[in-house]
C-alpha cells in the first residue's frame, strides 16, 4: 500500500503532458482549489469564453468537477458540443474525469484504493495486486 499526494497543478502538469486536456482549453491558472481557464468555441461570438472549475467529489474511480461560467457562456455552453476523450466527459456543468480509467492505462501496476480531496491535494491511497 502506498499513499501519494498531487497538488491540484501537478495534475494538471500530468494531463497536458498526456494530451488529456482538450486543445479547445488554454491560459490554465491554478487559484486555491479552483481551476481557471479559457475555452475557444470555435464560434465568431463569443469566440472565448472564461470558466472555472472546482471540485465536487471523488466515488468508484471517478472525479466530478463542477464547471462555473457567466450567464452568456453558460447559455452558449449548453448549445456547444463540448470535447470529449476516454478519460474526461462534460455533461456541463459537470466534468467527469475517469482518474482510475487513466492511472490504469497509464501507470501498469496501480491499484487505487480511494482517493480524497483535502487542503488543495489529491491523495491517493493504492494497494497492490
Amino acid at each position: 500500500m502506498a499513499k501519494l499526494e498531487i497538488t491540484i497543478a501537478e495534475l494538471i502538469d500530468i494531463l497536458i503532458a498526456n494530451k488529456i486536456i482538450p486543445e479547445k482549453i488554454s491560459n490554465i491558472e491554478i487559484q486555491g482549489e479552483t481551476i481557471n481557464f479559457k475555452y475557444n468555441t470555435g464560434m465568431i461570438i463569443p469566440h472565448e469564453i472564461d470558466a472555472f472549475v472546482n471540485f465536487v467529489e471523488y466515488e468508484k474511480g471517478i472525479i466530478i468537477l463542477e464547471m462555473h461560467t457567466t450567464w452568456f457562456a453558460d447559455k452558449v455552453l449548453r448549445l456547444a458540443s463540448l470535447p470529449e476523450n476516454n478519460y474526461i466527459q462534460l455533461d456541463y456543468p459537470q466534468v467527469i474525469f475517469y482518474i482510475e480509467r487513466f492511472l490504469k492505462d497509464k501507470v501498469i501496476g496501480l491499484m487505487i484504493d480511494n482517493i480524497k480531496f483535502a487542503n488543495g491535494k489529491f491523495i491517493i491511497t493504492t494497494y497492490n495486486i
